[in-house]
């Protein structure tokens, strides 16, 4: 699991209620984050791509995102579709910096995935990402147990605890 599917998957569990699968091995390939709400019967499927410039998928020398990220997509959907039939179903892809180049991107996988399976992604991206990672800060903020080691979720508490002690001290 790398951080940004640690985000993605602290954000289902603490502000969406789940409990979550990490790599999820699916034909084809894996689902980076899988959510499931057993009380509301939701599972999340999402897709995390941490390229801090910029989405930056490639094949031979070519910029290839939009169908990397619609072939990503697809065979995610599908998956879920399948394997939790009569369930609720959420789609995300996660990635914090979107260029204008990478909205249009976006945008276009968006109309394809709509297009060929009727499905909506939900793009949590630039401003959207920051508000989950806020979301977690205020997480930590509030949460007096320690919270996992080695954790993003941890680091937060961390360092919204140093910041109550030094304002303290002030």
């Amino acid at each position: 699991m790398n951080t940004g599917e640690e985000i993605c998957g602290s954000w289902l569990q603490y502000i969406k209620g789940c409990i979550c699968i990490y790599g999820q091995s699916v034909p084809g390939g894996s689902i980076d984050v899988i959510g499931i709400n057993l009380k509301k019967h939701t599972v999340w499927a999402c897709e995390v791509a941490i390229h801090t410039r910029g989405l930056h998928y490639n094949k031979n020398g070519k910029q290839n995102n939009v169908l990397k990220i619609v072939e990503k997509l697809k065979r995610n959907i599908d998956y879920i579709k399948k394997e939790y039939a009569g369930w609720n179903h959420k789609f995300m892809f996660w990635t914090p910096v979107v260029t204008p180049k990478g909205k249009r991107d976006i945008e276009e996988i968006q109309n394809i995935i709509k297009r060929d399976i009727g499905e909506d992604i939900e793009f949590i991206i630039s401003q959207k990402f920051e508000e989950a990672m806020e979301s977690l800060r205020n997480v930590a903020r509030e949460e007096t147990r320690a919270l996992p080691e080695g954790s993003y979720l941890r680091y937060c508490q961390i360092e919204e605890c140093l910041k109550k002690h030094l304002k303290k001290q002030k």
